[in-house]
This record gives structure tokens, sequence and C-alpha cells, in this order.
């Protein structure tokens, strides 16, 4: 499952974080790519913030 996963730095390279949110990491799914973020205590402004991003890169996501 380890093959599967991209981290944090490895997802900079591919271009997130320049101009677009960077995700903890990214599985990849048989089904869809899904975004890990490590919630955490976060605002709902900011869980909003980060649903939208997903939404509008068709990405599913997990909050951990």
């Amino acid at each position: 499952m380890a093959a599967t996963w991209t981290s944090e730095a490895g997802l900079r390279r591919l271009g997130f974080g320049a101009k677009t949110k960077l995700p903890d990491a990214l599985v990849h799914r048989e089904s869809r790519p899904t975004v890990i973020e490590l919630g955490g205590i976060y605002a709902a402004s900011k869980l909003q913030e980060f649903h939208g991003f997903c939404q509008t890169h068709g990405l599913a996501y997990e909050i951990w």
C-alpha cells in the first residue's frame, strides 16, 4: 500500500502548493485519487476552504 502514497514533498514536485493547496498526502486508489489532510483542530473556515479545493479539482478527500 505504501507504493500508492505520495507525500507532501512528492505533491510539491507534481505542482501542488505553488498556486494551489498543498494536501498532506495523496493516496492513489482504484476508483480515484484521494487526498489526505491532517485536520487536527482546524477552524470551520479552513475545512470549507479545503473542501472547496477538493471539489474544484475533482478530488476525493479524507480528513484525519
